[in-house]
């Protein structure tokens, strides 16, 4: 009898070959990973990834591809295993390039300024200080530095917006205490004028006692 024994194939998940060629192509790789990732951030059935090596045939560790100058050269490969849009950058020329899957092909996209992509929906820009990109909404994508003074600025409103809060409020605070005394005024001006017109009475009576009339003038 023939004892058969699965393999379990490998898939490694890094060929040893840097992530990008300087430190802009870097920086691009992470803005458009990390924007994507928030974007998706509320799809668990996407998954965002960079500078990784990706297997189109299931138990095939071979057919591979991951690096910028390897998709140039295996253009092919791409269009071969159904990727849906296909975009190359170049930061420091400037040039960007988008092709677009249709009858089994990958076709150029003729105008990349304004072209809104069908699977992502965000929108790519091209003026002449090079890439931008945009969420559906049209909040543009930024770097990390960017997000954190973002986040810093929004912080800091906040925390004008609370002062702001806390100040309105010992105002209000401060007025209702002085409408308080003005009150506690009033009515002790009330009691006391109240007091005044029973001891003038009082003083009226004692006076009629003794015949003497307190509304004749003298």
């Amino acid at each position: 009898m023939v004892q058969q024994v699965s393999q379990t194939v490998i898939y490694p998940d890094s060929d040893g070959q840097p992530m990008a060629e300087n430190t802009q192509q870097f920086q691009w790789i992470v803005v458009i990973k990390e924007n994507l990732e928030i974007l998706f951030a509320n799809r668990p059935d996407v998954f965002v990834a960079g500078d990784l090596l990706w297997y189109p045939v299931e138990g095939d560790n071979k057919t591979r591809g991951n690096r910028l100058a390897e998709m140039n050269r295996k253009f092919k490969f791409y269009e071969r295993y159904g990727v849906e849009e296909y975009y190359i950058y170049d930061p420091e020329r400037l040039d960007l390039a988008g092709w677009l899957h249709r009858d089994g092909e990958l076709a150029m996209i003729e105008e990349m300024s304004g072209w809104v992509s069908p699977r992502l929906q965000i929108s790519f820009e091209f003026p002449s200080t090079g890439l931008e990109l945009y969420y559906p909404d049209g909040r543009r994508f930024l770097t990390s530095v960017e997000l954190h003074q973002q986040a810093e600025a929004a912080q800091r409103q906040a925390e004008a917006a609370q002062r702001q809060a806390e100040a309105a409020q010992r105002q209000a605070e401060a007025a209702q205490r002085q409408a308080q005394e003005s009150e506690q005024l009033a009515r002790r001006a009330e009691e006391e004028l109240a007091a005044e017109k029973v001891r003038s009475q009082r003083l009226a009576e004692q006076l009629k006692r003794l015949g003497i009339d307190p509304d004749s003038q003298v």
